[in-house]
């Protein structure tokens, strides 16, 4: 008798056992990327996404016309994860996040850094981080040897971006020391601010770090970078809208088999920005 009842728990446990494992491969397959996508994007097999297409490293059109980037491939990669094709458009920065906020658009992209203000619109889908540069004409590099030096000048910075926080602790910084004002150019794109900075008009310009790096590493600028990482390293990544958070997740999902595969970091690589992604991808990883 106690043969027969310790056969049967053997074979109770057994058998739930099989079922845990059942149930866990079977959730783990409905975890896949592909899976997670909504079905309107499954059945039209494509997605738009919307980048400003003048921000090299990540996303800008090529010499020979050929649209490429940082966020161009790793986008390119999650569509492919996800079982359909990116339909990648060009867009105008002041408008892109409201454009995917509001529908026009099915995501963004392009280096956007993730903000709490702008995920009040969006949710990002970050895989990376970025930081922010000072530069200067090179030409001016004894005339503005540190940041002291930039104090009663002026500072270009990219409107509705965080370069606009690392202006405003620059003119802090001139203030608190008692020294002459800087005060704060806005631009609308960066192409305006990189032309204030060569005509004289700003003494310095904030840029991404990224950016700026893989400028210089193909070759001598007329810039050159008065301070690098300035601010917070700020997490950002493809969005959606904030109406679309499954859209996002699936981003996600397909972020995390890129990265377990190799295929993110050997993209990232190839613009020199390796460095910059983070652990594993992740919803609206800016908390405050």
């Amino acid at each position: 008798m106690k043969t027969v009842t310790c056969l049967t728990k053997f074979m109770r446990t057994t058998v739930l056992s099989a079922a845990i494992i059942a149930g866990t491969a079977a959730s783990a397959f409905a975890e896949s990327a592909k899976d997670l996508l909504p079905e309107p994007y499954k059945s039209k097999g494509e997605i738009t996404v919307a980048m400003v297409l003048d921000y090299p490293p990540y996303s800008w059109i090529d010499e020979a016309g050929k649209t490429t980037g940082l966020e161009v491939d790793v986008f390119n990669a999650v569509a492919e994860k996800l079982g359909i094709k990116a339909n990648i458009v060009n867009a105008k920065w002041e408008g892109l996040i409201t454009g995917v906020g509001g529908g026009r658009f099915d995501a963004g992209a392009g280096g956007t850094s993730d903000l709490l203000e702008r995920q009040k619109l969006v949710t990002f889908a970050d895989y990376a981080t970025s930081s922010n540069a000072i530069i200067i004409q090179a030409a001016n590099k004894d005339k503005y040897p540190d940041m002291d030096a930039l104090c009663g000048g002026s500072i270009g910075v990219l409107k509705g971006t965080d370069t606009v926080k690392v202006g405003e602790l620059a003119v802090k910084n001139c203030a608190d020391k008692g020294k002459p004002a800087l005060t704060i150019s806005y631009y609308s794109s960066v192409p305006d601010a990189d032309l204030a900075l060569k005509s004289g008009r700003d003494a310095a310009e904030v840029v991404s770090t990224e950016q700026a790096a893989f400028i210089l590493s193909k070759g001598n600028q007329d810039w050159m970078i008065l301070k690098a990482g300035v601010g917070d390293k700020v997490p950002m990544g493809p969005y959606t809208s904030a109406g679309k958070p499954e859209l996002a997740k699936a981003f996600v999902a397909a972020l995390a088999e890129l990265k377990a595969d190799g295929s993110l970091e050997k993209i990232a690589r190839k613009y020199g920005l390796e460095a910059s992604l983070m652990e594993k991808p992740e919803i609206n990883s800016t908390k405050n």
